[in-house]
């Protein structure tokens, strides 16, 4: 006879320790005799949470949900589907589970904890700052409630007092690794970069066995430190981290797809197949789409190549790369993300030819433009702009298209970039991609100027348009958005202001992909104190006077 009240201790016993798959096989155990058991249910559920297994924890929870024992078992079970749902970006979804909750028993401090993640993924952060408080308000010494204060000030750029709570977090409970993470993000954002990897280091030298799940994490994040100081081994060794399940999707490289063929591991390809795939955004995809004429030059000749872009890439690309195969990414639905054709031996990720092509910093020396551009588009926008030829042709982009209190350190509202307006010898061509017409209205009737755009121009989806819109400029001056690597691909002058910190330089002063992006870094986190300087930077060329 099976002693389940023996089997259970033991089960808990492991799942602390972190050995899941022992405690999860006991806790199978458990419900073969007793279907409905709340201990083993429950903690099922939460590792399953933890090893990123979603859909098994779903599956789980809603089965514990067929037999509450009581009103607070009620609210712990809603709690932890509202995590899934957070995880599995159904914000709503979690917000009304756990208002539930809440209204199921409002003493539960976790509900708190909850709704402060969900109002925060959910972009709404007064709300998330009222349930931290508010989750202090009834437990003043939980580590966790303080590590959630500081979650939600540094996501309103409240550095210091962020800091404060992180450390405060820590001091509560030195053995949760997550407010330590958190305080190395906070230092990475406050341009400490040494004493950030300090941090991580140290919490991966400790890292308890239960904490292992976030191991994956905490690498990925360490790897732009590395990058940051120059130090490439690591920085693409713990880079590979990227699609760790744990990781938000918002932060990871990609899509973590499927594919039945093996991951390609550097070796000649033998007449075999490789598909290399594109990840994270435009800007990124584009910047390590420089590294395809070093992998052609190394590997030539030695397989065929596939590349699968989004779906706005593909003549560009196809013109820029004849030899390669282009086509438009393809996988199944989630969350399986499968691959749906299978015409290849071998499969890589876009930005993993790093570690193949460029394992040194030297190796980023002569870097050149790739992007071949559209006669026709040339043509056409050359013709556009003749009657402009006297002036010194400058597109300008400030913003991205998302927008929150720690993303807007990086950019500017366009007012300003009045130094650049106030210039009688500059004629200002937008590049702002998405709706920004008001913008350009408001800017126009403030400074008195005419700002360059055309309603057949979709700025966000015409690349061989845009490429080519920009190849007729002087300069491009831009933020820390895409058009700084579309502008860096074509060759041509970019003056890209940024806050400090950034990691694809990997230390140096310099932009190290692209040679034509020139680099101005402010001290602190007024970007707006640059545009003087790029202004003089401009003049300094002497462009006004050659054309006039």
């Amino acid at each position: 006879m099976i002693d389940l009240k023996k089997l259970s201790v033991d089960a808990n016993f492991h799942m602390k320790k972190g050995n899941y798959e022992v405690a999860i096989k006991n806790f199978n155990i458990i419900l073969e005799y007793d279907p409905y058991n709340n201990n083993a249910l429950t903690n099922l559920g939460l590792i399953y949470i933890n090893k990123a297994n979603l859909d098994l924890a779903e599956k789980i929870i809603m089965k514990h949900l067929e037999n509450i024992p009581s009103p607070s078992d009620e609210a712990i079970i809603f709690n932890h589907l509202a995590v899934v749902y957070i995880r599995s970006s159904r914000i709503p979804q979690a917000i009304k589970l756990l208002e539930h909750a809440l209204s199921l028993d409002p003493f539960k401090i976790e509900t708190y904890y909850n709704l402060t993640n969900a109002y925060s993924v959910f972009g709404n952060i007064e709300k998330a700052l009222f349930y931290s408080l508010e989750a202090i308000k009834i437990n003043n010494s939980s580590s966790e409630a303080f590590n959630n204060l500081g979650s939600v000030l540094n996501t309103m750029a409240r550095f210091e007092e962020a800091k404060i709570a992180f450390e405060t977090s820590i001091e509560l409970n030195k053995n949760n690794p997550e407010p330590m993470v958190n305080l190395a993000v906070l230092q990475t954002r406050m341009g400490n970069t040494y004493e950030s990897i300090k941090i991580y280091e140290n919490i991966l030298k400790n890292l308890p066995k239960g904490g292992k799940s976030q191991e994956g994490v905490i690498k990925f994040l360490l790897s732009f430190e590395y990058f940051k100081i120059g130090n490439l081994d690591k920085g693409y060794k713990f880079y590979e981290y990227g699609f760790h399940p744990n990781i938000a999707k918002t932060s990871s490289r990609a899509v973590a797809r499927k594919f039945n063929k093996l991951l390609w591991d550097g070796k000649i390809l033998n007449n075999k197949t490789l598909l290399i795939w594109r990840e994270q955004g435009i800007g990124d995809e584009i910047l390590f789409l420089s590294l395809l004429n070093d992998f052609i030059d190394k590997y030539k000749g030695t397989g065929n190549i596939i590349y699968e872009t989004d779906y706005r890439l593909v003549s560009v690309l196809q013109r820029s790369f004849p030899s390669i195969n282009i086509r438009v990414q393809a996988f199944g639905p989630p969350p399986e993300f499968n691959a749906v054709t299978h015409d290849y031996d071998f499969h890589l990720p876009l930005a993993s030819m790093m570690k193949y092509v460029r394992p040194k910093l030297e190796d980023y020396k002569h870097q050149k433009p790739y992007i071949k551009l559209d006669p026709f588009q040339i043509d056409k926008f050359k013709s556009r702009l003749t009657s402009f030829k006297d002036k010194i042709l400058i597109g300008i982009c400030w913003r991205s298209g998302n927008i929150d209190p720690l993303r807007n350190l990086h950019y500017l509202s366009i007012d300003k970039l009045g130094p650049l307006f106030n210039n009688k010898n500059f004629q200002i061509v937008n590049l702002q991609y998405g709706d920004c017409e008001d913008e350009l209205i408001l800017a126009e009737k403030y400074f008195g100027i005419n700002i360059l755009r055309w309603s057949d121009l979709n700025l966000k989806d015409d690349f061989d348009g845009t490429f080519a819109l920009m190849e007729q400029l002087d300069f491009i001056v831009t933020v820390g958005t895409s058009v700084h690597e579309m502008g860096g691909a074509i060759g041509a002058k970019t003056l890209f202001f940024t806050p400090p910190g950034g990691w694809h330089s990997f230390g140096q002063k310099h932009h190290v992909w692209f040679p034509s992006i020139k680099i101005f870094e402010s001290k602190g986190e007024n970007m707006e104190e640059l545009i003087p300087e790029i202004v003089q930077y401009i003049k300094g060329f002497g462009i006004s006077d050659q054309k006039s």
